[in-house]
């Protein structure tokens, strides 16, 4: 009976490289993509808002001032039109925040 024949002593080195490369690619893969989850961030991007409420807390006394400011509290309009800049009434903001805080 014949020995079974002896496997070549050299390794193929181009094939070893190409699953030491193939390897780390796709555990580089799996650990960004397993970061990424456990961070919550996700590779789409977030629209700005549409709109942004302005807040200020400015007190200013002129004669007939609290009526005029009665008026705007209690009414929608425009503080700069071109800007995108918007007055609500003040119920519908005090909502609006508390529905954000919940």
């Amino acid at each position: 009976m014949r020995p079974p024949d002896q496997e070549p002593d050299e390794l193929p080195l181009g094939k070893l490289l190409f699953a030491v490369f193939a390897t780390i690619t796709v555990f580089g893969i799996g650990v960004a993509a397993a970061a990424a989850a456990l961070t919550g961030r996700h590779l789409t991007t977030v629209p700005p808002p549409e709109t942004t409420i302005h807040h200020s807390l400015v007190e200013v006394s002129a004669p007939g001032l609290e009526r005029s400011s009665a008026v705007r509290l209690d009414r929608f309009g425009w503080v700069d039109r071109d800007a995108g800049v918007a007055r609500i009434p003040i119920d519908r903001a005090i909502d609006l925040t508390l529905k954000d805080r919940r």
